[in-house]
């Protein structure tokens, strides 16, 4: 992050594959229910996302997708350079503003990625075990 900067979170849009495996859920009850994290980064996006479905073979959810990564690329035109002598002051503020952002958002990463690591950890165990236990009680 510190390569790329707080800005290039205004550049994204979270892509979620497989959405007919969600079957009767919206993709907003999904984002809810798969915690902080995910929520977390959605909100860091700006709350852009898509989602696509891979069973679909109608253009529609890519046409979609493009009309979303339009407006996200109009909405950044203004964060471009200006001919104004008062932007690089502006600028300025903001790459200040970034790097403080930039170092809370480098704490909550942590936090977060440590929290995925153990939830990862106690959801392999539990197949882990399952599977132990299902072919225990075959034998």
């Amino acid at each position: 992050m510190r390569l790329l900067g707080q800005r290039v979170w205004r550049h994204v849009i979270v892509l979620f594959t497989f959405g007919d495996t969600l079957g009767d859920k919206t993709i907003e009850q999904h984002i809810e229910s798969e915690g902080k994290p995910l929520r977390w980064l959605i909100e860091k996006c700006g709350n852009r996302y898509h989602v696509l479905n891979n069973m679909s073979t109608d253009d529609y959810q890519v046409i979609e997708l493009l009309e979303k990564m339009e407006e996200m690329v109009a909405g950044n035109s203004s964060f471009y350079p200006n001919a104004n002598p008062d932007a690089d002051c502006t600028k300025h503020l903001e790459d200040r503003s970034d790097y403080l952002t930039e170092i809370k958002d480098e704490n909550t990463t942590k936090k977060i990625t440590e929290q995925l690591a153990i939830e990862w950890d106690r959801k392999n165990w539990e197949k882990h075990r399952c599977k132990e236990a299902l072919t225990h009680h075959q034998a």
